[in-house]
C-alpha cells in the first residue's frame, strides 16, 4: 500500500482537526486500508475515526478488524453508534465477533440489536467456528421455480434495495419447504431472455452444495476445484440455510496460513496483532523446553563418549553435519507428509505415501552416506570414513522414518501434525543421532 494511496499523516491530521468536512475527506479512502493500518492509530484516533466515517464505511472497517481491536472499540463507542454498527454488520462477521466475547458481554450487546438480527447471531453461534455453518452468511436470495427471469431480477433488486443482501454472485431455487433444488449465476441470469422460466435455465448444484457441518478447509478445496464464487449451504435434509462466498474462503485461507506460521513460531495469530510479550513467551516456552532438554540429553551422550573423542578428535568434526542433515531430512519428509494429509480430503492412500517417502528418504541416506564416507576416508582414514558414512546413513534413515510416521500418528490421534512435528523430530534426531553416530565411531575407529 503506497503512502500516496493512503497518506497516514494527512489522515491523522484530518481526524484531529475536527473540521466539518473531515467526514467527507476520510470517506475517500477504502475501509480495508483503514483496517490494515489500524495499529498505527492511537486509541483516541480509532474512536474518532469510527465516529467520523459514514456508517457504511465504519461498519466495514469494524468488520475487518481483529477480535482484539473489536473488543477494544466495544468499550469506547456510545450505545447509539454501537447499535447501528451491530445491526448493519454482515451476519457471518457479526457471529465471528460474538464468538470471542464472554457470555455477559454478548448478552448485553444482543439487547442493542434488532430482534431478527439477535436471533440470527444466536443461530450462527450454534455451529462450530471452523465448519461451513461457522463461516456462512444467512444473506441470500431464494427463488421459486415458477418465476420468470424478469421476476427473479425484480426480486433481487428489491432484496438489494432493502439491504438484505450485500453480495450476490448466484441465486438459488428452493421448493415450498425451503429445500434446495437448483441454482444460477447472476451473470447467466442477466444474459437470459426476460420471459424465460427459471426452472428451464437453472443448473444442478448437487456437486457444489456444502453441508453445514463440513470443515472449512474442505469447503476451500471445493471452491478451488470448481473455481466457485459462491456455494449454497444446506442442512442434512437439503434445506438452504446460507451461502459461502469467495471472500469468506479468502479469509479461511489467510487464517489457515496465519495459524500455520504462528504454530511454527510457537505462538498464536493474535500475538502478531497485539505484540504481547507475555503471551509470546508463554506460547514459545513449551516448544523451546523440548529442544532444551533434548540438547541436554545430547550433551550427556557426548559426555559418555568423552574418552573416544579424546583419543580421536576427528570424530567430532562430523557431528554438526550429521545433526544438521538429520534434522533437515526429518523436517523435509514430515512437511511432504503433512501437505499430503492436508490436501487429501480425508482419503489418504497411506501405503503409497509411506512407501514413496521411505524410498526417497532411504535413497538420499545411502547417497549422502557414500559421499561423506568417501570424503572422510580421503581426508582422514578409512575407519573414520566407515564410521561417518554409515553413521550419517543410519541417522538420515531414522530421520526419514520419524518424518513419515510421526505426522501419520499425530493425524490418527486428531492432533494437528503441523504444530508438533518440526520441534519433536529435530529433538529426537539430535539425541538419537548423536548416540548412533558414536556407536559406529567406537566400533570402527577405536
Amino acid at each position: 500500500m503506497s503512502k500516496k494511496r493512503f497518506p497516514l499523516k494527512t489522515i491523522k491530521k484530518t481526524i484531529a482537526s475536527g473540521k466539518p468536512d473531515s467526514s467527507l475527506i476520510l470517506s475517500r479512502y477504502f475501509p480495508v486500508d483503514y483496517s490494515q493500518k489500524w495499529g498505527k492509530f492511537t486509541l483516541e484516533e480509532r474512536f474518532r475515526l469510527i465516529e467520523l466515517l459514514p456508517l457504511s464505511s465504519s461498519t466495514e472497517v469494524f468488520e475487518r478488524l481483529s477480535p482484539y481491536y473489536q473488543k477494544e472499540l466495544l468499550s469506547l463507542l456510545n450505545t447509539s453508534l454501537l447499535s447501528s454498527l451491530l445491526n448493519r454488520m454482515a451476519p457471518d462477521e457479526r457471529a465471528d465477533m460474538f464468538s470471542f466475547l464472554g457470555a455477559e458481554e454478548a448478552d448485553n450487546l444482543l439487547l442493542l440489536m434488532k430482534r431478527e438480527e439477535a436471533r440470527d447471531v444466536r443461530d450462527l453461534l450454534e455451529y462450530e467456528e471452523t465448519t461451513a455453518g461457522g463461516i456462512m452468511t444467512t444473506e441470500f436470495v431464494a427463488l421459486s421455480p415458477n418465476m420468470t427471469a424478469r421476476e427473479a431480477l425484480e426480486t433481487i433488486q428489491e432484496t438489494v434495495k432493502g439491504e438484505k443482501v450485500r453480495k450476490i454472485y448466484a441465486v438459488y431455487v428452493t421448493d415450498d419447504e425451503g429445500r434446495l433444488l437448483t441454482g444460477i449465476s447472476l451473470q447467466r441470469l442477466l444474459a437470459t431472455a426476460p420471459d424465460s422460466a427459471i426452472k428451464d435455465i437453472t443448473r444442478p448444484v448437487a456437486g457444489i452444495k456444502v453441508n453445514i457441518k463440513q470443515d472449512q478447509e474442505l469447503v476451500a478445496e471445493l471452491f478451488a476445484h470448481y473455481d466457485l464464487l459462491s456455494a449454497p449451504v444446506v442442512t442434512d435434509d437439503d434445506t438452504l440455510v446460507g451461502v459461502i462466498t469467495i471472500d469468506d474462503i479468502i479469509d479461511v485461507m489467510n487464517e489457515e496460513v496465519g495459524e500455520d506460521i504462528a504454530y511454527r513460531a510457537g505462538t498464536e495469530v493474535i500475538d502478531f496483532e497485539t505484540g504481547s510479550v507475555y503471551r509470546s513467551v508463554m506460547k514459545r516456552a513449551p516448544w523451546l523446553m523440548i529442544c532444551f532438554f533434548g540438547g541436554i540429553a545430547a550433551a550427556g551422550i557426548i559426555g559418555v563418549f568423552e574418552d573416544a573423542l579424546a583419543q580421536v578428535a576427528a570424530i567430532a568434526v562430523f557431528i554438526p553435519l550429521i545433526l544438521d542433515m538429520g534434522g533437515n531430512v526429518g523436517v523435509q519428509t514430515s512437511t511432504v507428509v503433512v501437505r499430503r494429509i492436508a490436501v487429501s480430503r480425508g482419503e489418504i492412500d497411506w501405503r503409497h505415501v509411506v512407501a514413496g517417502e521411505l524410498t526417497a528418504g532411504l535413497l538420499i541416506s545411502v547417497i549422502f552416506g557414500l559421499l561423506i564416507g568417501i570424503f572422510a576416508s580421503f581426508i582422514y582414514s578409512i575407519e573414520i570414513g566407515q564410521a561417518s558414512g554409515l553413521g550419517i546413513t543410519a541417522v538420515l534413515a531414522m530421520a526419514t522414518v520419524f518424518g513419515v510416521f510421526l505426522p501419520v500418528i499425530l493425524h490418527k490421534f486428531k492432533i494437528d501434525p503441523a504444530v508438533a512435528t518440526g520441534p519433536v523430530i529435530t529433538t529426537i534426531i539430535d539425541v538419537v543421532g548423536i548416540g548412533v553416530y558414536f556407536l559406529f565411531a567406537v566400533y570402527f575407529v577405536l
